[in-house]
């Protein structure tokens, strides 16, 4: 099969995991699956963000007779999720208030990018942003119809 093209417009609905399974356990600390989830719209990246995220979380440093490349897993997970998260629906802050997405504007080369500002990141839990984060970068990977050696 022939590897396609990106499709940048594509944007999909995620649950998280802990919103979407019933938890296990002695019957009353079970908990149902919530009946009103957060649901975050992710979108696909294309090649020139994927480039700069790669480029940005990794760095190279000069040791004694050689260099050590070392790779920010903070800030790979960070950039995935700021340019993948294209909006979402029943986030509440901490008052339990709907949080209302913004987005800022980032220009890379000729082209614009709307991303999700630091501010609103920041509010994400640790366990939600390495959770969207790993979605993301599912669905900007090839799938095994399309890593197939040719006439396989």
């Amino acid at each position: 099969m022939a590897i396609q093209a990106v499709d940048t417009s594509q944007v999909w609905d995620y649950i998280c995991k802990r919103e979407r399974e019933v938890t296990e356990g002695p019957a009353d600390e079970q908990h149902p699956a919530d009946p009103n989830p957060t649901v975050w719209k992710l979108g696909v990246l294309d090649g020139r963000i994927m480039k700069y995220i790669k480029d940005a979380a990794t760095g190279i440093e000069g040791t004694n007779g050689g260099s050590q490349t070392t790779v920010k897993l903070g800030s790979v997970l960070w950039l995935f999720v700021k340019y993948g998260l294209r909006g979402w629906s029943n986030w509440l802050d901490h008052a339990g208030q709907p949080i209302t997405y913004s987005f800022d504007t980032i220009a890379h080369g000729k082209e614009t990018y709307k991303v999700v500002p630091d501010g609103l990141l920041s509010l994400l839990p640790q366990d939600v942003l390495i959770e969207l984060a790993s979605e993301i970068v599912n669905h900007n990977t090839l799938k095994e119809a399309e890593k197939r050696p040719l006439g396989s």
